[in-house]
């Protein structure tokens, strides 16, 4: 299975232009969030605005908010490893009408 700095990676969640967002796994056989610069952007500024976002996100500490792990790298690539609470994406929500979400009350 592939690995990225360290965690073995189980499937790719969610892909756009500027990240990737993957559910892994760390060493203990821990589940984990991945989230990724994509490698086309390493620029100076979407550096400054990853790093910007791993510090704002790490500030709050809530049951209601996914907490920041750490951040990491893969060669030149940071990596913010996020708590996974074994939660859905809204798109899969939506789209697979996941029991026991608000999409069951959608009209």
């Amino acid at each position: 299975m592939k690995e990225i700095a360290g965690y073995q990676i189980l499937k790719q969640t969610f892909l756009s232009p500027k990240t990737i967002v993957y559910k892994a796994m760390d060493s203990d056989k821990n589940p984990v969030i991945l989230k990724m610069i994509r490698d086309y952007l390493l620029t100076n500024k979407e550096l400054a605005l990853f790093n910007s976002e791993y510090k704002v996100t790490s500030i709050f500490s809530s049951p209601f908010i996914t907490q920041v792990i750490k951040l990491t790298n893969h060669g030149n690539i940071p990596v913010m490893v996020l708590q996974d609470i074994g939660g859905a994406s809204l798109k899969d929500i939506i789209n697979n009408n996941i029991p026991g979400y608000f999409a069951d009350n959608l009209e």
